[in-house]
């Protein structure tokens, strides 16, 4: 894992490093520690709540909330939405009739996931990282 960073730092930048540490209701210091082994290296924390995919997606970086946001059907408002690790079709089943109706208004969706999950298929875009990248 070591290597694998200061290969990627070395030869695309610091802020190619992504992480995301335990919730701090876990423990502060397993959070702590992965948020500052980021911040350190000039990385980007994520949030472990984008990885349940049954909370909102980025929530709680935008808005420092965990679930306090509008119902799906909000969606609609947007013109520009990211399905970053949330697959919506699967894990937000009743939800899923929202992310697919915006498109018909013009608002442009992005799935970032490795795999060609089903949330890729309702996108514009779908975007794969790979390890290390």
């Amino acid at each position: 894992i070591a290597a694998s960073n200061v290969y990627t730092i070395k030869n695309y930048g610091p802020d190619r490093v992504a992480g995301f540490s335990p919730i701090p209701a876990m423990s502060m210091v397993s959070y702590a520690s992965g948020a500052r082994y980021l911040s350190l290296l000039g990385g980007t924390c994520l949030s472990f709540y984008d990885w349940y995919c049954d909370l909102p997606p980025a929530s709680p970086q935008t808005w420092g909330e965990q679930t306090d946001v509008p119902e799906s059907a909000d969606w609609y408002n947007s013109s520009y939405i990211i399905a970053w690790g949330s697959n919506v079709p699967q894990t937000r089943t009743p939800d899923a009739h929202f992310f697919t109706e915006v498109r018909y208004k013009g608002t442009k969706t992005v799935a970032v996931t490795p795999d060609y999950a089903e949330i890729a298929k309702l996108c514009d875009l779908w975007l794969a990282p790979k390890q290390g990248t």
